[in-house]
């Protein structure tokens, strides 16, 4: 998700380990890296896309999850909140301590869509979906917009290190 001037937000998990990065056929470098919130973000010059807004999201919102496949084509599917949580347990190297604050939403899930968006009815970003429920079809959980916020404050433009391959 383009989150700024030429900006785009993913996960960590999805980076980790990368010699090289491009998007839309255009070099990418990785200037934000947290392994505890799961979440980068990599500067593409000229990207020329708008920025999104952030929004929230509370228990019992409703929105559209919007990945994108295998084939490249954009899926969307709605999504329900089912709680704001906060997600602890193991970082993306599976260290112990990590502690993010996440929504926990009801949603279709499959694999590859790890950095989907979760958009509220305004088009605003409100979650980055992390992982899927091991116990609970159905369910997934994502980054939620605070953790965002304070990720993005966090970051300035030198290059960083994606980490070691997951």
């Amino acid at each position: 998700m383009v989150v700024g001037d030429d900006r785009v937000l993913t996960n960590a998990h999805v980076v980790a380990g990368v010699d090289a990065i491009e998007i839309n056929g255009r070099e990418g470098v990785l200037i934000g890296f947290d392994a505890n919130r799961d979440l980068a973000l990599v500067a593409v010059r000229g990207l020329g896309r708008p920025s999104i807004e952030l929004g929230s999201a509370e228990a019992r919102d409703e929105g559209t999850l919007v990945a994108i496949d295998a084939t490249e084509r954009h899926v969307r599917h709605p999504f329900r909140v089912l709680r704001r949580i906060r997600a602890t347990g193991e970082d993306i190297y599976r260290d112990d301590g990590a502690s993010r604050r996440a929504l926990e939403v009801e949603v279709e899930f499959a694999p590859g869509w790890s950095g989907a968006g979760l958009f509220d009815d305004q088009g605003r970003l409100v979650g980055v979906v992390f992982a899927e429920s091991r116990q609970t079809r159905g369910v997934a959980y994502a980054v939620a917009e605070s953790e965002i916020t304070d990720f993005l404050a966090s970051v300035d433009d030198d290059p960083v290190d994606p980490g070691p391959c997951l």
